[in-house]
């Protein structure tokens, strides 16, 4: 039955992947939702033989607000574990995670989270605004000037992320192609 089940979810994601892929809206396959909760699945399993450039799991908030904005079962130090092992299991292929702001963080905290991250070997990231979907969800806490995201993205590149985006209007697959390609140029300059 699991077997089953492993195969479908691998058809499933090469079936979106040669959906999306002619129309070039996306670059890279987000697992976030299949992976996230106690390894529901075996990563091992899921990588093994797939057609991926990366791998996305999004952090959605810093460490300190786990508890606040995600759900109980999830947690930070679990998402760095997924990415650090999809590295470890697939090194030929790059990681991927995302920030939101504006859920009570501090700015120090956005730093320590990103460096969380890049000592777990993520290679792209993204921060965006946290904007609420309804009055039932987490309010916004704050919304960073634009000169604050300019200084995130001076702090990611001095740290050695390959790609990043940062601006209030950033999503976690924004431009996901020139992120992916951006982390190409970076890799083969690196190389030579």
């Amino acid at each position: 039955c699991r077997t089953n089940w492993l195969k479908k979810l691998k058809g499933l994601v090469s079936l979106v992947g040669l959906l999306i892929e002619p129309i070039g809206l996306i670059d890279l396959i987000d697992l976030t939702y299949l992976i996230d909760l106690k390894y529901l699945i075996d990563l091992a399993d899921l990588l093994d033989g797939m057609e991926l450039e990366v791998v996305a799991h999004n952090e959605a908030c810093v460490p300190r607000l786990d508890a606040r904005v995600r759900d109980r079962r999830a947690s930070f130090e679990q998402s760095i574990g997924i990415l650090k092992e999809a590295k470890r299991l697939r090194p030929d292929i790059l990681t991927k995670s995302s920030i939101m702001v504006g859920l009570g963080e501090k700015d120090e905290e956005i730093t320590e989270a990103l460096q969380l991250l890049r000592d777990a070997k993520v290679d792209l990231v993204t921060i965006g605004q946290y904007l609420a979907p309804s009055p039932k969800h987490l309010r916004v806490d704050r919304f960073p000037e634009p000169a604050r995201y300019d200084e995130w993205s001076i702090q990611i590149e001095e740290m050695g992320f390959l790609g990043w985006a940062c601006g209030p209007l950033v999503r976690s697959s924004y431009r996901a192609g020139e992120l992916l390609a951006r982390a190409s140029v970076r890799l083969r300059t690196d190389k030579e």
